[in-house]
């Protein structure tokens, strides 16, 4: 609960650094070591300029936090390239 309560605070102080600091997933290494392209996702969303990067639930998705849309609009644009049958989206 303390965890969460740090993140929302985060959240709504909109502390990107911090909110990546404090991603987190149980599930994360036991679906890595299965299937390796979803840490090498996560490494390259990083790479690209991302605070932070996380698998999502039990692996269904991945994704990047970033400081600024430009930035991530250049990460989406270069991840479209890497890996053209995976679909990139910002939200």
């Amino acid at each position: 609960k303390g965890l969460s309560m740090k993140m929302l605070r985060f959240v709504q102080e909109g502390n990107v650094d911090k909110i990546a600091v404090g991603l987190h997933n149980d599930f994360a290494p036991v679906m890595e070591k299965k299937y390796p392209i979803i840490k090498e996702i996560k490494k390259q969303l990083i790479t690209l300029g991302a605070a932070g990067s996380l698998m999502t639930g039990s692996g269904s998705t991945v994704f990047g936090i970033f400081k600024s849309s430009r930035k991530a609009l250049e990460a989406k644009k270069e991840m479209r390239k890497r890996y053209p049958d995976f679909f990139v989206e910002i939200g």
